[in-house]
């Protein structure tokens, strides 16, 4: 077994399946034998607000026993103490189940039998939850931890609403007593089977027994509902004074966010205990609904639950606990609307009113508590883990206790004075102001890495996010190459920042497949500094496989820090590295690294990196690269694309890219066509700006310009492949200084500098085996701009 691990994995796997099977039946217990059955059970015996209120609270005073819990670990072990404990919770329940068969007509011996019971049952609960955490942390230990503990809460809610269909089925509308003595007992039973379950569960290592009741902590896991995890755990020393109790508390009472936590926690339990053990009551005294129906509406909240469930499921990984706190609180706060401002209304409009205030108060409250234990979690130190969450319970117990009885005693003191649908609508507003001072709370505690407030409700109200969750849950739940790589293709259509930090995941990948799909992903996901810095990695550390990617990616996101590791990559050995990092460097507008590309492309042989280097002049658009362009295009052997590459590049420079694209593209189709369209194109479009330039030139200054052209004419007929051949008898010979005669004079034949200049354009772009090459494009537009005296000298002068 691995040391780090409290379970081997097929011991976890065994384990979990028991401990959801133990979930599932617990809570099939509970649901029939205590919680609303009880409530309803006092209610019908007679008990006042008061004692409802204070038998509500039992369920917070169980915390306080916790501390025997502690020493009866170190006896017994995790499995055997909660075993025990939870084996004699239904024992002294045993008494209960006979009160309503017995004594229905004494409430004086009823009631107190009931209580009695019921505190023994919270009593043991106490004892035996002190393993229940450490348990739960052990086989939720994993990557999958979110996942697991989300699975398990959505569990326990279905149990809830399908044992709240049974106990409403059997208990009806003012059933007889005699059918709650079946509830109870049947729930008993049901305990009994639970804790057989529950003894099957493997017993941790001891070393990780320790821990306490937080949850996984170690480095990139997740915590509670999840959240990302602070520092890993340590092992504590029993033995050693300071990790008592008080001690604890006191050493982590310095730390800010336990600090300002603490105060939010305590003040969410006591109002949600309130709204939770008094909104059943409301519906009974205010609506007269009869224990079938209210079980129906806690069915309700049940459902409520369950979406909260779903929801946290989904999200909590992804935005933290503190905003997911905050949410539910306000959730919590809604479902106070509709008992405060609506009075009671008869038939299903009232009903239907009264639903959906249990289900957003059931999922507020289950949310809430869940959101605040994730940040619980997230807090807890290296040490004291298992004192800190006794104290967690406690907390939860003094709050959840005060809440309850003290929300009886107000509400029993508000009746005597008002009428009851006027004391339960004040009651509730002081629930609603108890509320939003918590919510006030919350606001200071410290994110701890969370989304904010608002951009957690924007990605709960955004299917994009949710779409994007969807594909991270398939990525995570991946089981083949296949399936992954096809989450990853899929993940390119998204623009959400969730899934990065899975994607990033992926580069750590041995396969390259997997590596390169999840470049190609990221360069569609959103940019960040996170991303930035692993995609630099895989320039540094990932030559020859997918670095090249990389190179790519930061080039067009822009990333100017990426510069000094593309300037290294350059002068790489993976030519499609050093090809891809020089277009990323034009793309980032590195001029200072033009130069080294302008050597490099006529220094190198691959036609990648001509190709790619071609292409980086055009990006950076620098009129003193068209020497090494051209040379480019004049060097032996080079493959015909890149001539092309390197003209078109040119082309662009010159501002003619299109024009002589366009002009390429008709040639293909109708060489006739093509070759006029290069002659009569490239003059016309320009013959404006060319007459206002050539008016003001000097004829010796036209004659220089022309003669010029002949010497790059005389370089384009020298080139392999393209020998000069006789002009044609019917054509006007080339003539340069008939050129320079022609656009000197105004009134000669040729009708001034436009047409002289158009004529021998067309002559130029008619010359035999000159449009099958792409260096049809640098002369002419040499032709054009050496004319107008645009044309630097070192560009045709040899």
């Amino acid at each position: 077994m691995n040391p780090k691990r409290p379970y081997s994995r097929s011991q976890q796997r065994q384990g979990r399946s028991s401990f959801s099977w133990f979930q599932f039946i617990n809570t099939l217990s509970f649901s029939f034998l205590a919680g609303n059955v009880l409530t309803l059970l006092l209610l019908r015996l007679g008990a006042s607000n008061t004692l409802i209120g204070v038998v509500n609270s039992f369920v917070y005073l169980s915390f306080f026993f916790m501390p025997l819990g502690r020493m009866l670990v170190g006896k017994f072990g995790l499995v055997a103490t909660f075993a025990r404990a939870w084996g004699a919770r239904y024992v002294v329940m045993i008494p209960v189940i006979f009160v309503p068969l017995l004594w229905q007509d004494s409430p004086g011996t009823a009631i107190p039998l009931i209580v009695a019971g019921y505190l023994g049952f919270q009593v043991f609960r106490g004892i035996g939850i002190v393993s229940f955490n450490p348990i739960m942390k052990a086989l939720s230990h994993g990557k999958d931890q979110g996942t697991f503990l989300n699975r398990v809460q959505i569990l326990v809610h279905l149990a809830s609403i399908s044992a709240s269909l049974g106990v409403a089925f059997l208990i009806g509308r003012e059933a007889p007593l005699w059918r709650y003595s079946i509830s109870l007992g049947f729930g008993s039973l049901l305990g009994i089977w639970a804790t057989l379950l529950f003894t099957r569960l493997p017993e941790p290592r001891d070393s990780e027994i320790t821990q306490g009741p937080g949850l996984e902590t170690g480095p990139g896991l997740k915590t509670g509902p999840g959240l990302e995890s602070g520092p890993g755990p340590g092992t504590e020393n029993r033995t050693d004074p300071r990790s008592g109790l008080v001690d604890a508390l006191a050493r982590q009472w310095k730390h800010r966010d336990f600090k300002r936590f603490i105060p939010a926690f305590s003040l969410l339990i006591c109002v949600s205990s309130l709204v939770r053990a008094f909104l059943p009551v409301y519906a009974k005294q205010v609506y007269l609904l009869g224990d079938d129906m209210v079980l129906m509406l806690n069915l309700a909240g049940s459902l409520g639950a369950v979406v909260m469930g779903l929801i946290n499921r989904r999200v909590m990984d992804r935005l933290g606990a503190k905003p997911m706190v905050m949410i539910f609180t306000g959730i919590l706060l809604l479902s106070l609307g509709p008992v405060i401002l609506v009075p009671r209304i008869e038939g299903i409009l009232g009903l239907l009113l009264l639903g959906g205030s249990f289900f957003l108060s059931l999922m507020g409250i289950a949310g809430s508590e869940t959101s605040s234990q994730g940040y619980f979690y997230a807090i807890l130190p290296r040490k004291g883990e298992l004192d800190l969450g006794i104290w967690y319970y406690l907390i939860m117990g003094v709050a959840g206790s005060l809440g309850s009885a003290l929300g009886g005693v107000l509400l029993d003191g508000l009746k005597t004075v008002m009428p009851i649908q006027s004391s339960f609508s004040v009651f509730f507003i002081l629930a609603g102001l108890g509320i939003l001072l918590t919510v006030v709370l919350q606001v200071r505690m410290d994110r701890l890495n969370a989304s904010s407030l608002r951009s957690a409700l924007s990605m709960l109200f955004s299917l994009r996010d949710w779409r994007a969750i969807s594909m991270i849950q398939r990525l995570e739940g991946s089981r083949t190459i296949d399936q992954e790589q096809q989450v990853l293709r899929d993940l390119q259509g998204s623009s959400s920042s969730l899934p990065v930090e899975e994607v990033l995941e992926r580069l750590s990948s041995p396969l390259f497949r997997i590596r390169r799909q999840a470049l190609t992903a990221l360069y569609y996901l959103p940019y960040s500094r996170q991303v930035q810095d692993a995609l630099l990695e895989q320039i540094r550390c990932h030559q020859f496989a997918t670095a090249y990617h990389a190179a790519r990616i930061v080039g067009q996101r822009g990333s100017k820090e990426a510069i000094p590791v593309l300037r290294e990559a350059v002068t790489s050995n993976d030519y499609l590295l050093a090809a891809n990092s020089m277009l990323a460097l034009a793309d980032l507008g590195d001029h200072a690294s033009r130069p080294r590309i302008e050597a490099m492309v006529l220094s190198h042989t691959n036609p990648m990196i001509l190709v790619y280097g071609a292409a980086a002049l055009r990006v950076f658009d620098a009129w003193e690269s068209l020497p090494f362009l051209y040379q480019l295009g004049e060097q032996p052997g080079v493959p015909d694309y890149v001539v092309q590459e390197a003209a078109f590049s040119a082309a662009g420079i010159l501002g003619l890219e299109n024009t002589v694209y366009r002009a390429y593209r008709e040639y293909q189709q109708d060489p006739e066509e093509g070759l006029a369209l290069a002659g009569e194109t490239l003059v016309k479009n320009h013959e404006p700006y060319w007459t206002e330039k050539l008016l003001h030139a000097t004829p010796g200054e036209l004659f220089h310009e022309a003669e010029a052209l002949g010497i790059i004419l005389s370089e384009e007929g020298s080139r392999p492949g393209h020998e000069t051949t006789a002009e044609s008898p019917t054509q006007t010979p080339w003539d340069p200084e008939a050129l320079g005669q022609g656009l000197s004079d105004p009134g000669s034949d040729h009708g001034g500098h436009g047409p002289a200049l158009l004529e021998q354009a067309r002559l130029l772009a008619a010359r035999p085996g000159l449009m099958e090459s792409a260096a049809f494009v640098f002369l002419c537009k040499s032709l054009i701009l050496a004319a107008a005296g645009e044309l630097p000298p070192e560009w045709y002068q040899e």
